[in-house]
């Protein structure tokens, strides 16, 4: 249980770091700062740290959905593993974290 808690801290740790990083970003669009595809080579400043805050927020991102699959292997996972095979509930897992990642991109 303590380690469930510590993955939720977590990942409230990790939103509100997203949240930040949103703010940023919007913050820069509003300032009507052009995105240059990465081929280009003369990059301005402004662009430069945008992209690294998107690689950031990708990243955040990417620890969320590790996060998120982790609670649904704690939700789902262990009720399925205990009414069916270990290779039918590999199945029911990935169906869950597809349809988590689903509504993820939706919103």
């Amino acid at each position: 249980m303590e380690d469930f808690e510590r993955r939720i801290e977590n990942l409230k740790k990790r939103l509100e770091e997203i949240k930040k990083l949103k703010e940023e970003i919007e913050k820069i669009r509003k300032n009507n700062i052009a995105f240059q595809p990465p081929d280009f080579k003369s990059y301005s400043s402004e662009v430069f740290i945008v992209e690294k805050r998107v690689e950031k927020l990708e990243k955040l991102l990417r620890d969320v959905v590790s996060i998120l699959e982790s609670i649904v292997d704690l939700i789902y996972g262990k009720q399925t593993l205990l009414q069916t095979s270990k290779e039918e509930a590999k199945v029911e897992r990935e169906k869950s974290y597809v349809e988590l990642l689903k509504s993820l991109i939706s919103k």
